[in-house]
């Protein structure tokens, strides 16, 4: 894997990384806590940072990674807050798998997950993700 990080304003609440021969984004999550009063300016400098890395146009040819297996765990009402303003963003993509921890974890994100209109799954195993998200084809960029 060619991954390239990505220079972006919250890398002490994630890392970004591209591979743009494959057409992949990989936003990779911290043990770091967004809490209620953060998530806010987080949101808003990622939307932003995003904006420059991957303008909004050119995000149907890329296939998005989430890996969310070392966030810590929130509480219903920052969990409620980051998905919707997260869930649109994350819907640009041509697809998108996201790594979850737990086997709970997963079934919850998978009923969290329906209706997104956009292809999407859960995950426990980065190879597996991938292998998915490289099935499914990209708009040229």
């Amino acid at each position: 894997m060619a991954w390239t990080p990505v220079a972006h304003s919250n890398s002490e609440y994630m890392d970004l990384s591209l591979d743009r021969d494959r057409g992949l984004a990989r936003m990779r999550r911290s043990e770091r806590s967004i809490t209620l009063g953060t998530a806010p300016l987080v949101i808003q400098r990622f939307t932003q940072d995003l904006e420059r890395l991957i303008p909004n146009a050119t995000r149907r040819s890329f296939r998005l990674l989430v890996d969310s297996r070392e966030a810590p765990r929130a509480d219903p009402e920052l969990e409620s807050t980051l998905s919707g303003q997260m869930n649109p963003l994350m819907m640009q993509f041509a697809c998108v798998a996201i790594l979850i921890k737990t086997p709970i974890g997963i079934l919850q994100m998978r009923r969290l997950l329906r209706g997104w209109g956009t292809p999407a799954d859960v995950f426990s195993d980065e190879a597996e993700a991938i292998i998915w998200l490289l099935r499914h084809p990209i708009a040229a960029p």
